[in-house]
């Protein structure tokens, strides 16, 4: 599979998010319902190739 430009970026903008996301879920600063909510949002947002399974 080879993506496009626009698809790649997108893809780079959700993970970094996701990252960022999880790592305040890590430290208490986010809990489990806030951060579901908020990866519903940025796939949303992004409209992301590859999603994890959160």
């Amino acid at each position: 599979m080879r993506l496009s430009e626009d698809q790649f970026q997108r893809q780079m903008d959700y993970s970094a998010t996701m990252h960022v996301l999880e790592d305040l879920r890590k430290q208490g600063l986010l809990s489990d319902s806030e951060f579901e909510k908020a990866n519903s949002l940025m796939v949303e947002k992004y409209s992301p190739i590859i999603q994890p399974n959160c």
